[in-house]
């Protein structure tokens, strides 16, 4: 909470002690502009919104170069609207980066959007009770969610869900695993519902 946003960025990397304090600043500027908060890099956590700090921490983890992400509800404090045009630009850098990501979600739509293949899942005992194929381009952008192919897999998903019980029972801990695809990106979509 004593660090700014770029001072809390920037740590990973000096912590490691590899490179010059300018270059650790350098490359979290260059990190905070990937999550669209370079112009928030001199404010304190108790100045950002709650999603400004989830994007600060993808941007630290973003800082090492990592060559896997794990998010556990990356965007839950952000509206819809700007949910979905994170989950896009989250989509973008992890292709651009070639990232492996393993995302926890409570959202169907962010599970497909952000995944090749969905894996679904029931608790108690945990098991596989569902494979979906998501055929969207590698290339994605805003209009993709607003595909045909997006919302068949969106509604495969739900059947699955639904055939399972999960939907109609509240249960409460039912998850959707993606599984490697040929970019070498993978997502791994937690839903409740």
């Amino acid at each position: 909470p004593w660090l700014n946003a770029l001072e809390n960025v920037a740590m990973p990397l000096e912590l490691q002690k590899h490179l010059s304090a300018a270059d650790c600043r350098e490359h979290a500027r260059a990190a905070l502009k990937d999550v669209g908060l370079l112009q928030w890099a001199e404010k304190y956590p108790r100045e950002l919104s709650g999603g400004m700090k989830q994007r600060v921490a993808l941007a630290r983890a973003l800082v090492t170069d990592s060559r896997v992400l794990l998010l556990d509800e990356p965007f839950a404090a952000i509206d819809a609207l700007r949910r979905e045009r994170f989950n896009y630009e989250l989509w973008r850098l992890a292709c651009k980066r070639n990232l492996t990501m393993l995302v926890v979600t409570h959202s169907i739509n962010e599970a497909v959007s952000m995944s090749h293949r969905v894996v679904v899942m029931a608790e108690d005992p945990g098991r596989i009770v569902g494979e979906v194929t998501v055929d969207l381009p590698e290339q994605r952008d805003l209009a993709t969610w607003s595909s045909q192919n997006f919302h068949d897999a969106c509604t495969q998903v739900r059947q699955i869900l639904e055939e399972t019980g999960a939907l109609m029972h509240g249960d409460t801990d039912t998850s959707m695993r993606c599984a490697e695809t040929e970019t070498g990106v993978h997502a791994h979509a937690h839903a409740r519902n």
